[in-house]
C-alpha cells in the first residue's frame, strides 16, 4: 500500500504515524519532503466509500465557504483501499460564530432538486440519493425506507407505514435545496490552530438545510454562538425545532442499523409521537 501511495504522490514517504480518525477507518499521517498528508484506510472492498467521500469533499471545497480538508486521490490494492487528503493542524478552540455563518453561506447556494449524483455512505451504511423534485418523497424513499428495511424490525416497519402518511403535513414539499454536509455532528466539525472553522467526514447530498442543523442537536457539540452566527446569515424558520426529531430519526435508525440496542426504542418513540 505505502509503495502505491508513494507512486501516486511521486515522492517517497519520509515518516508515517498512526492517527485518531473515528470508528470506521484506520488513519495515518504521512510526511514527504514537501507536505504532510492524512490517510484513511480500510479493506480493499471499501474503495467506493472513499470515492464517495472524495466527491463530497470536492463539492464542499468548491463552494469556497467552509474549510474542508482538500482531497487528493483514492487508491486500492489486494488488501486495502485508501483516501489521501490534506493534513490539517487542529486547535482546541475557535470562532463558533464564524462556523455558523460559513455553514449558512454554504446553505444559501440554491440547487434545483434533492439528491446526489450517486449513492454514497452514512458511516458505513449505503445512503440512497436518487434525484427527486419533492423533498418529502425523497426523505421517505431515500432516507427512511432503506433504514427501516435494514432494521429487519416488524415493529418499526408497522410504525413507519403510519408515520409516512403524516409527513406531508409535517415537512415542506419544496424547501430551499442546499448542499449539505450530511453527517454534521460535533465530532465532524472543529477548528484549526488559528481558530478558523473546518468540517470533515461528509456524507453530502442536496436537501433541506434543516437536516444539517437538526444533526447538530443530536449529540451536542454546538453552542449558542454557532446558532447565532447561522441566523445572522440565513435565519431558520420559527418552527424549525418541530422538525428536528423527524430529521434526526434517519440518523437514529442508522445507529440502530450499525450498533443495535436502545436506538430501536428511540426511533419507535419518535414515530409514535406523531400518530
Amino acid at each position: 500500500m505505502w509503495q502505491a501511495i508513494e507512486s501516486q504522490l511521486g515522492e517517497p514517504i519520509l515518516n508515517r504515524q498512526q492517527a485518531f480518525g473515528g470508528d470506521v477507518n484506520e488513519c495515518f499521517i504521512i510526511t514527504t519532503a514537501h507536505q504532510k498528508y492524512f490517510i484513511k484506510r480500510h479493506k480493499a472492498g471499501f474503495l467506493s466509500m472513499f470515492e464517495a467521500e472524495l466527491l463530497s469533499l470536492e463539492k464542499l471545497h468548491a463552494t469556497q465557504t467552509l474549510r474542508v480538508p482538500q482531497p487528493y486521490f483514492t487508491g486500492c490494492n489486494e488488501q486495502f483501499s485508501w483516501l489521501v487528503m490534506e493534513d490539517l493542524e487542529f486547535g482546541h478552540h475557535g470562532n463558533d460564530i464564524q462556523l455558523g455563518e460559513q455553514l449558512a453561506q454554504m446553505h444559501l447556494i440554491q440547487h434545483t432538486h434533492y439528491g446526489w449524483a450517486e449513492d454514497n455512505f452514512i458511516g458505513s451504511t449505503v445512503q440512497n440519493n436518487k434525484w427527486h423534485s419533492n423533498w418529502v418523497e425523497f426523505f421517505i424513499t431515500q432516507r427512511l425506507m432503506p433504514q427501516i428495511e435494514f432494521s429487519n424490525s416488524k415493529t418499526l416497519k408497522t410504525a413507519a407505514e403510519s408515520f409516512y402518511k403524516e409527513l406531508n403535513n409535517l415537512l415542506p414539499s419544496q424547501p430551499h435545496a442546499s448542499l449539505l454536509h450530511g453527517d454534521l455532528w460535533g465530532g465532524n466539525a472543529g477548528f484549526l490552530s488559528d481558530g478558523s472553522p473546518v468540517i470533515y467526514d461528509p456524507a453530502s447530498y442536496i436537501g433541506d438545510r434543516e437536516t444539517d442543523l437538526a444533526m447538530t442537536r443530536l449529540f451536542g457539540g454546538f453552542n449558542n454562538d454557532f446558532y447565532a452566527g447561522y441566523n445572522n446569515v440565513f435565519p431558520l424558520e420559527k418552527d424549525f425545532e418541530q422538525r428536528t426529531k423527524i430529521y434526526n430519526l434517519y440518523h437514529i435508525l442508522n445507529h440502530y442499523t450499525l450498533f443495535g440496542g436502545h436506538y430501536h426504542d428511540q426511533a419507535l418513540a419518535i414515530m409514535q409521537s406523531y400518530q
